[in-house]
């Protein structure tokens, strides 16, 4: 993947808007692997867009009737990251159960190439991660929603 670069800055020069957006590029939709995540019917949104080797990643999936979730989801990234680390720091997630009109954080755990979503278990006296599941942290059905943002360093 080429990148575009904006050329290298010197104390005086001025940062424009213009100067600014010949770096970026638009979103680009992509492919992800799914671990124990099957989107049957549902309908998966996911695209990044990058800014020199600065990524936005941003992923949803609305369940269908015949989606299914069976383990820890897992989706890969569009590009690997410089640092597992750095992923999860910069990076948010959630599930909306629809019958219940509620939204849970999610936790997150990361490799260069995939980020992993977990329920937060608070029945200790500190939040725990606990792998998101057919029945956790609800049990899914038609409607309910997965979401991820995050930003990280691609590795190349």
């Amino acid at each position: 993947m080429a990148f575009t670069k904006i050329g290298t800055l010197s104390a005086g020069d001025v940062v424009t808007a213009a100067g600014i957006n010949a770096g970026a590029v638009g979103w680009t939709t992509y492919s992800p692997t799914l671990t124990n995540i099957a989107v049957g019917n549902g309908t998966q949104v996911a695209k990044y867009g990058m800014f020199g080797r600065v990524y936005f990643l941003k992923w949803q999936l609305t369940l269908g009737s015949t989606s299914t979730v069976t383990g820890l989801p897992t989706i890969s990234l569009p590009v690997s990251a410089a640092d597992a680390i750095e992923l999860n720091l910069h990076a948010a997630a959630g599930f909306f159960d629809l019958s219940a009109s509620t939204t849970y954080i999610a936790g997150m755990g990361a490799t260069t190439t995939a980020v992993m979503l977990y329920a937060l278990n608070a029945s200790a006296t500190y939040t725990t991660l606990t792998a998101a599941s057919s029945t956790v942290p609800f049990t899914w059905a038609t409607g309910d929603i997965m979401r991820l943002t995050a930003t990280y360093e691609g590795a190349s």
